[in-house]
């Protein structure tokens, strides 16, 4: 018998595992002297994290782009985040740092994906506040103006090739404030209101 609700049930070597929704195990089987082993994970590739040198450098240019293009059209960096590229390492992580962004970064290379995985998990930043999905070049699967930043490595550094075009990243940056950082050597864009947009001056808008 188990004490309170069965939340989940599973079948192991022969033994039934219950847990329930107060957080007991409960295992029922034959009585045996032998000890079950749990399996193992496989161990993670490992991965260094950047230099100081170059982490202090992104740091200070995710700060400078803070300061100087989102918070005086949001008030603040609490939004969304895209980063098209998962090769910059340290771009991400100064994201996760020194800003308040839900940062999500997309790459086509599963090896990348996984690389920068393991190395936020390790860091204590890959959580809700930070995900990197593999996905095929071309369409994003984001919807229209999501995104309150975009930041292409290609665009900052100049050195990766890139995976979505110019459009289909302004696609998905937001209207009225959105700041997209695409172009190596050049400023931020920052997007206008839609054609024809209208300013909401009653209950819930903006003062």
């Amino acid at each position: 018998a188990i004490e309170g609700i069965a939340a989940g049930v599973a079948l192991c070597s022969q033994r039934v595992v219950v847990s329930t929704r107060g957080g007991a195990l409960y295992c029922f089987g034959a009585k045996s002297d032998a000890l079950l082993e749990a399996p193992t994970r496989p161990a993670s590739p490992a991965v260094v994290r950047p230099g100081a040198e170059e982490s202090t450098d992104w740091s200070a240019r995710v700060v400078s782009l803070a300061e100087e293009y989102v918070t005086p059209r949001f008030g603040s960096t609490a939004g969304y985040a895209l980063v098209a590229g998962a090769d910059k390492v340290p771009l991400v992580i100064a994201l996760c740092e020194q800003t308040d962004f839900a940062v999500v970064v997309v790459d086509d290379d599963p090896a990348l994906v996984e690389r920068l995985r393991n190395l936020l998990f390790q860091q204590g930043l890959y959580d809700s506040r930070c995900t990197v999905h593999a996905i095929e070049p071309g369409q994003l699967p984001l919807a229209d103006y999501c995104m309150n930043l975009v930041i292409s490595p290609r665009g900052v550094v100049g050195e990766s090739e890139a995976r979505w075009s110019r459009d289909e990243l302004l696609r998905v940056v937001r209207p009225g404030g959105g700041v997209a950082w695409l172009d190596d050597g050049e400023a931020p864009v920052v997007r206008d209101a839609l054609p024809g947009a209208g300013r909401w001056v009653h209950q819930y808008g903006n003062p």
